[in-house]
């Protein structure tokens, strides 16, 4: 049950990933059915590596994970979009840590 939580939220955090990024920067013309196996796979990665307990593990993987998003499927322009992948990556683990928050409170 909790690798299905995992998996959904991993799954919310990359598709808001793809919807953010669709704003910044400009995409490069793929059809979403490769964009959706990617969030699948990168989601069911992650999923299987946060059950491993292995923290650091976990925490590169997942910024890799969202670094090799934005080459894919956007055009970035320069190395400054590491620092706004950064950036937004801290925003969803604050967010990530709340909602935990919040569900153990219910």
């Amino acid at each position: 049950m909790m690798f299905l939580i995992e998996l959904a939220t991993l799954i919310a955090f990359y598709t808001y990933t793809n919807i953010l990024y669709e704003k910044i920067y400009p995409s490069k013309k793929y059809p979403i059915a490769f964009r959706i196996i990617y969030i699948v796979a990168a989601a069911l990665i992650m999923a299987y590596i946060k059950s491993l307990e292995i923290n650091i593990l976990n925490l590169a993987f997942s910024f890799l994970a969202v670094i090799l998003f934005n080459i894919i499927f956007f055009k970035p322009t320069g190395k400054s979009f590491l620092i706004y992948d950064a950036i937004i990556y801290i925003i969803m683990l604050i967010v990530e840590m709340i909602t935990c928050l919040i569900i153990a409170l219910i």
